[in-house]
């Protein structure tokens, strides 16, 4: 619990959606429920993609009044209010992000996806692939071509 958390440019992918799910799929806390103690926690999601089939991907709790959490410019499959912000996109459509082919594990943006173009200017130059970065850069792990 607690910590420091950056992700900048990450997909991350709740594929394939067989085995079961009780909780969420990403999980951020300042303290364990078992615990008094509440650790301070600080958390930046930028231009990232968090998705999976199914809904309540995301959770995060804060005890602690020195903890930050600040997400940009990211897709959310949904998420607590206490994170929307204009810049981020949410939808209950399953093949919002429409990525390549994720049947074979191709999380890149197809051409129509609406994450292209909608992520915010970084210094990270290169995408996962080693791709260019543009002045308008894709939301995720991968530039689109």
């Amino acid at each position: 619990n607690g910590g420091t958390y950056n992700y900048l440019h990450c997909t991350f992918t709740n594929y394939p959606s067989i085995f079961p799910r009780y909780h969420s799929s990403y999980s951020f806390l300042d303290h364990t429920e078992d615990s008094k103690d509440k650790n301070v926690l600080h958390l930046e999601i930028l231009n990232s993609i968090l998705w999976g089939p199914r809904g309540e991907n995301i959770s995060i709790k804060t005890m602690n009044s020195s903890s930050t959490v600040r997400v940009r410019y990211s897709l959310l499959r949904d998420y607590p209010s206490s994170l929307h912000h204009k810049t981020n996109l949410t939808s209950e459509e399953t093949a919002f992000p429409q990525f390549s082919d994720v049947e074979n594990h191709d999380y890149t943006l197809d051409l129509d996806s609406p994450l292209r173009d909608r992520a915010e200017k970084t210094d990270l130059s290169m995408d996962l692939d080693g791709n260019i970065r543009g002045d308008f850069p894709d939301i995720g792990a991968y530039e689109g071509l």
